[in-house]
């Protein structure tokens, strides 16, 4: 990949920023993403997600409760009132209290799949961080270049506009002696107004963008001073993109959630076994003797649904299948993301190359002019055309230098290569 090498005109038509104040990329990135609510929220929710695989884990343990019941009349269905175990007998009369446990002994792997379901979302839940991540990354990443490509344009047109005022003053003193015409003077001053317009448009739009980075990095407009697009390179090389790539582990992940909603309905067909325990004391019992405990083990297995349970399977394979085809897209579109990056990399390369030799002759052409305007042989017209293909081929090269930076960024953020 060609080594950047950018501005290569003189001192007098670029200055520079001491590095020590400029505000480098690595540091906007990485207050950033320290600074983005979006990444905080996230973080929350991989915190539920977490909760989500401990509420699926209370599977695997009894659930104990303590219960009272007090009714009058015949004895009704004290199960509708959340009432089970000795308490719940049908055989009580009067009030009854004391302690329930259950627990499900087998069954079939339902709370297996579960606690695996949730523990997926969990691991999606990263994934989906490590996405917004990126794309935050990237924000900043526009926003940081954006602002370096506006300090570039006004050092471009603050340099047009010292050149066309050194020609001005030259002029006014032509025309003081009658070498010159007074047309040259209006000339000089329109090309040196054009200069002015475009300097404080592009500070001002730097203003605005300083603000933007402010929002995003936490930090005061006053701390944010960009560089110049040539004190600062992106290396770019080939890379493969991998499975590690985060679109292609959440469409990886998803398939895998889609397979364990797929084994958790088919768990549905099989039976459940389970066990109830309870202790109390009840005022009395109707026909049977009273207990201070009651055990029981009990198998249930669902015979008829209504196709209910088959419903569920084969829209789980349906989805299953649906995430089998993600996955093949997600690998397919990053190939093509990668693509298009390259694409643009190696024309702007290519632009950026001849741009370079068009600004050696560009300046060389005004030299010739400027020299011979001063020393009497040559026109304005000559001048005030090298001076604006000048600024045209500045103009040029910092544009295609900003869309060549933006390229490589995306493509090194694309493929992993900027962590923050």
């Amino acid at each position: 990949m060609m080594k950047k090498q950018f501005f290569i005109l003189p001192a007098i038509l670029f200055s520079t920023v001491a590095r020590s104040e400029v505000l480098t990329l690595e540091t906007v990135l990485r207050k950033t993403v320290e600074h983005s609510e979006k990444l905080k929220a996230l973080t929350e929710h991989e915190h539920a997600a977490e909760m989500g695989v401990d509420r699926a884990r209370t599977g695997y343990w009894p659930t104990l409760e303590a219960q009272a019941i007090a009714t009058n009349g015949f004895p009704g269905s004290s199960g509708l009132l959340g009432i089970g175990g000795l308490m719940g007998s049908s055989y009580r009369s009067g009030p009854a209290y004391g302690l329930v446990a259950t627990e499900t002994i087998y069954n079939f792997g339902r709370t297996a799949n579960e606690v695996r379901l949730a523990d997926d979302n969990l691991q999606n839940s990263h994934i989906q961080s490590e996405i917004e991540k990126d794309k935050v990354i990237a924000q900043s990443l526009l926003s940081y270049l954006r602002c370096s490509f506006l300090r570039s344009q006004q050092q471009n047109w603050s340099t047009i506009r010292d050149m066309t005022a050194i020609i001005r003053k030259e002029v006014d003193r032509f025309i003081s002696t009658g070498q010159r015409s007074i047309v040259d003077s209006f000339l000089v001053r329109a090309q040196f107004d054009e200069s002015i317009r475009n300097l404080e448009k592009y500070e001002r739009q730097e203003r605005v963008v300083k603000s933007a980075l402010a929002t995003m990095t936490g930090m005061s407009e006053a701390e944010i001073l960009c560089p110049e697009l040539n004190q600062f390179e992106l290396q770019v090389e080939p890379r493969t993109p991998s499975e590690e790539h985060p679109e292609i582990r959440r469409a990886q992940m998803d398939l895998k959630i889609a397979h364990d909603q797929v084994e958790l309905t088919r768990s549905n067909y099989w039976p459940k076994i389970s066990a109830v325990a309870s202790v109390g004391q009840m005022e009395k019992a109707w026909v049977v003797p009273v207990e201070d405990y009651a055990v029981g083990i009990g198998l249930t297995w669902p015979l008829f649904d209504a196709g209910k349970t088959n419903a569920e399977f084969n829209t789980a394979k349906a989805v299953e299948l649906q995430k089998g085809h993600e996955l093949a897209e997600a690998r397919d579109q990053i190939k093509l993301i990668n693509n298009k990056y390259d694409e643009a990399i190696e024309g702007l390369a290519a632009e950026l190359d001849h741009l370079k030799k068009d600004a050696v002759i560009a300046k060389t052409a005004y030299d010739q002019a400027r020299s011979r305007y001063f020393s009497l042989k040559g026109n304005l017209s000559d001048l005030r055309e090298a001076v604006r293909n000048l600024a045209k081929i500045q103009e040029d090269r910092i544009n295609s230098q900003v869309q060549f930076d933006q390229a490589v960024g995306l493509k090194k953020i694309l493929n992993q290569e900027m962590h923050y």
